[in-house]
């Protein structure tokens, strides 16, 4: 299956995806999240809390933007 990269707009932390929906989904759930149009790796989505008071997107949110944005080119 096709690979594509995500990289956290953070730290540049970066890990390969499957590129399909179930691929996505696996990342979510290993704590990848988005912000409006940023994504975060799981470190950076850790710490969110300390850096920002609002909240981030939710799993869906976060597997719809990578989805809509990245899979669909």
């Amino acid at each position: 299956m096709n690979k594509m990269e995500l990289w956290c707009s953070r730290c540049g932390n970066h890990e390969k995806v499957e590129r399909s929906i179930e691929g996505v989904k696996t990342k979510s759930r290993k704590g990848w999240r988005s912000y409006g149009s940023a994504i975060y790796c799981p470190i950076c989505t850790a710490t969110w809390g300390e850096r920002n008071s609002r909240a981030l997107d939710s799993i869906q949110e976060t597997n719809d933007w990578i989805y809509e944005r990245m899979l669909r080119k």
